[in-house]
């Protein structure tokens, strides 16, 4: 019998096990949600009854300074604002009581997580991946992604803690990039306009579109506005014309629609879109990110989302270790023995290694086609032309 056969049984009990797994803390987020919503509506009545209470003592309070008399001396007043504390009293150690309550639900969940899902993560990382000669790399990779989120005092302290070989001039390119970022989500165009009018040359050469959509945003705003400003704001587009032509089109088009705000029912009405600012704020991140000479998204974001899309497979693949004759499957070298398809996005061009001479390619050995379709090395190539017999089991 196959080993395969052998363990499917064992698959299916566990992939069963994992789905009682997922009800039982379904159930028990149900539960919570349901008490959760109970004790909202709850506290809104009691905190609406106390106020109604309040507000009808502070109308009597008022009602007896109007008559020029003296409420503090009052017999009624002083029994209503001792009924008054003493019920504020009790409503808040009501509350307090349910939220105690709420607080062992939620608790609940986190019980049945941890009764039906494995704990045991040693599977998924290495000790020695991040050793002393690596410090240094893994602190600058944290640090260049906390700059990428506008913490930069946090990074000048990580900077000065971790003694990295960092300057001022380092960071300014970080700190000019989160106060562009800061004035779009404010909708203020303007640091935005003087970044790209700074690096033109360099965002033309890998034909950016963020100058053109940058205008398009500033003509939207001044045709709701004034049509003829609008149009003469229009004269900016001479200089992306030629690549955004049917984008132009279109927005010459929003003239026919302007008037009686019929813009936002028009065919055009997108450009309205709340979320063409978070478009704007992509573009500039990758742009800012390419000239820096960085990846669009932060190395450390790109570490740990990958390592979570791994996660499952790798569990799965210690659940089948427990084999005697899978023992040796997980070898010394650096690599994983099954392949893991982390999607398209986290999908990155490799050096090619020769399957033949088992060696990487360089630029004095580079790929070479075979006219059968295979891919070789170039010196792999040279030992079939000089009549040696390299291994082509492989073909």
């Amino acid at each position: 019998m196959s080993a395969d056969t052998e363990s499917k049984p064992d698959c299916e009990e566990k992939s069963t096990k994992e789905w009682k797994g997922l009800e039982s803390v379904s159930n028990e987020v149900e539960k919570a949600a349901t008490k959760i919503n109970v004790a909202h509506q709850q506290y809104h009545q009691d905190i609406d009854g106390l106020i109604e209470y309040v507000a009808n003592v502070q109308q009597q309070f008022t009602a007896l300074k109007e008559t020029d008399q003296d409420p503090i001396s009052s017999f009624s007043i002083i029994q209503s604002l001792t009924r008054t504390i003493e019920r504020i009293k009790e409503t808040v150690s009501k509350i307090s009581s349910n939220h105690k309550e709420l607080h062992s639900s939620i608790s609940k969940i986190g019980k049945a997580i941890d009764k039906n899902f494995v704990t045991d993560d040693h599977i998924l990382g290495k000790e020695d991946v991040v050793d002393a000669n690596k410090q240094g790399a893994l602190m600058e990779i944290i640090c260049e992604h906390l700059l990428r989120l506008g913490c930069i005092d946090v990074g000048r302290t990580l900077i000065k803690e971790a003694e990295l070989d960092w300057d001022e001039s380092r960071l300014e390119p970080f700190m000019e990039l989160n106060q562009i970022l800061r004035a779009c989500r404010d909708h203020n165009l303007d640091p935005a306009m003087q970044w790209v009018v700074q690096h033109k040359p360099a965002l033309d050469a890998r034909n950016s579109p963020l100058e053109f959509m940058l205008h398009r945003i500033k003509f939207i705003s001044l045709l709701q506005d004034n049509e003829r400003r609008a149009l003469e704001y229009a004269r900016h587009f001479s200089s992306c014309s030629q690549r955004h032509q049917k984008e132009l089109q279109k927005l010459m088009a929003c003239f026919l629609f302007s008037k009686n705000g019929r813009l936002s029912t028009s065919p055009y009405a997108t450009f309205l879109n709340p979320n063409i600012w978070m478009e704007v704020c992509d573009v500039i991140v990758s742009d800012a990110c390419a000239l820096m000479g960085l990846p669009c998204e932060s190395s450390l974001a790109i570490s740990l989302n990958a390592g979570c899309l791994a996660a499952t497979s790798l569990l799965m693949l210690k659940s089948q270790l427990k084999y005697p004759h899978l023992h040796d499957v997980w070898s010394n070298a650096d690599e994983l023995p099954i392949e893991i398809d982390l999607g398209p996005k986290y999908r990155f061009h490799s050096a090619f290694a020769c399957p033949v001479m088992r060696s990487r390619s360089t630029e004095a050995n580079p790929p070479m086609r075979l006219s059968c379709g295979h891919a070789i090395s170039k010196e792999a190539v040279n030992k079939l032309l000089t009549g040696s017999k390299p291994n082509l089991d492989y073909m």
